[in-house]
């Protein structure tokens, strides 16, 4: 998914995104502020700045991914940024102790949930 490619649509789930995509470049779906779901296919490897950011309507997100998703962050822009109505980040069972003790992952640790695949 290319550089702000979907910024700002009315965009409402993104449940069909290719299983074979890898790497998800910098604000992908920066203020879609209509987002209510995303779920993350299983091939991803990196999320860059603010893949999320400004989303205010998403309320959950299923991580799929059989990799540790790696993703650049700083103090302002970080994968779920100003996400205000996000209440569960689905995470596989498997990748807990990843993405509850790597940044910027370990910033949703209230988040989580987990499942097994």
């Amino acid at each position: 998914i290319g550089d702000s490619s979907v910024w700002g649509t009315a965009i409402e789930e993104i449940t069909t995104l290719p299983d074979k995509l890898e790497i998800i470049y910098p604000y992908a779906f920066f203020d879609c502020k209509k987002l209510k779901e995303a779920i993350i296919p299983k091939n991803v490897k990196k999320m860059n700045l603010g893949t999320f950011n400004g989303c205010t309507s998403l309320v959950k997100a299923k991580i799929e991914s059989v990799n540790d998703i790696s993703s650049m962050y700083n103090e302002v822009y970080h994968p779920f940024s100003r996400c205000t109505a996000l209440q569960e980040i689905l995470i596989p069972y498997d990748k807990q102790d990843y993405y509850t003790t790597t940044l910027p992952w370990s910033l949703y640790n209230d988040y989580y949930k987990t499942y097994i695949r």
